[in-house]
């Protein structure tokens, strides 16, 4: 079993979503703290409402589970999870977003759809996920989209992780860096995150 707040399982959880950006939904309870999955029974006006001792995937942690796992307990703040639950519950988060991004990749413009097309096959090969398990995913809204792809901090990450492992790997290598594929991606990256660097500065001033 592994042991985390609610909030860290909600930002994993791909049932997991603000009903304000969901122009379908009637009301947005719980100040956008809102469930999909089909065995939530906490709901206002027929919207799913997340709450840690309502959450049809994890156990509610008690005083001695938090103790166990050497975490100061508070009340209704950490859930229990099976760790190959966990794998799969944000793999589907990681389909979700990859469904909001491939929809900017296919209706963005200019270098947003490019910058998008390029995150929609990197996170596609790096978790092994495929077109049929994307597409397999609601349509989401613009403003899902919005939310998900304008998250600059969780672009910036990808690219973070993809150039650490671009330059282990060129760390470990002997050879000379002409004609080498793994120079070129490492350029390219460090392109991405200097240009989505400046976007989020540009949002932030403006």
């Amino acid at each position: 079993m592994q042991i985390m707040t609610i909030n860290e399982f909600a930002n994993q959880c791909g049932y997991f979503y603000n009903a304000e950006l969901d122009p379908e939904a009637t009301c947005a309870p719980n100040n956008g703290y809102n469930c999909r999955h089909p065995k939530q029974e906490e709901k206002h006006n027929g919207v799913g409402c997340c709450f840690q001792w309502s959450c049809p995937l994890a156990i509610p942690a008690d005083e001695e589970d938090c103790e166990k796992y050497g975490y100061e307990y508070e009340e209704n703040e950490f859930v229990l999870m099976d760790e190959a639950e966990v794998e799969e519950v944000a793999e589907r988060k990681m389909i979700k977003k990859l469904a909001a991004v491939k929809a900017l990749a296919e209706n963005g413009v200019g270098g947003e759809k490019e910058t998008a097309r390029r995150m929609y096959e990197d996170l596609k090969e790096k978790y092994g996920i495929t077109d049929e398990e994307v597409a397999a995913v609601k349509e989401p809204t613009t403003a899902e989209v919005k939310q998900e792809f304008s998250s600059i901090a969780f672009a910036l990450w990808v690219l973070t992780n993809n150039l650490a492992e671009e330059k282990e790997f060129c760390r470990d290598c002997m050879e000379s860096c002409r004609d080498c594929s793994t120079y070129e991606n490492i350029k390219d990256i460090e392109k991405q995150y200097e240009e989505l660097k400046e976007q989020m500065e540009r949002e932030r001033a403006g």
